[in-house]
C-alpha cells in the first residue's frame, strides 16, 4: 500500500522536475501527454488512498465488530483500491513515455 503511494507521487514529481526546466520549449503533444501522465499519477494516488482507509474499515469490522458481511464488502473494495492505484500508475508511466519521447525528439 505504502509502494503503491510512493510510486505515484514520486512518479509525478520526477515529471514536473524533468520537465519543470523546459516549460516553453515543449510541443503540444507533450504537454498534452504531460497533462495525462499526471492525471494517471492523481488517480493513482486518490486510489492508494483509499487502499489505507477501507484496509483500516476491513480490520475494523473483522476485528472489533465481527461483522463479516460489512467486513467483506470493504475487503473487495481494498482490492479495488490496488488495482485502480496500479492503473494509476501504470497508465501515467504510459503517458510519461510519450512525454519524454516528444520533448526529445
Amino acid at each position: 500500500m505504502k509502494a503503491l503511494l510512493l510510486l505515484n507521487g514520486g512518479g509525478a514529481l520526477a515529471l514536473l522536475t524533468f520537465f519543470g526546466n523546459r516549460g516553453k520549449m515543449l510541443s503540444n503533444v507533450s504537454t498534452d501527454a504531460i497533462g495525462h501522465a499526471l492525471t494517471s499519477f492523481g488517480i493513482g494516488t486518490v486510489g492508494s488512498v483509499f487502499v489505507f482507509i477501507l484496509a483500516y474499515l476491513t480490520q475494523l469490522h473483522y476485528g472489533n465488530l465481527g461483522n463479516a458481511g460489512r467486513a467483506q464488502y470493504f475487503h473487495h473494495g481494498t482490492y479495488v483500491g490496488v488495482l485502480t492505484a496500479l492503473g494509476g500508475f501504470i497508465g501515467g508511466i504510459w503517458f510519461a513515455r510519450k512525454a519524454v519521447v516528444a520533448a526529445l525528439t
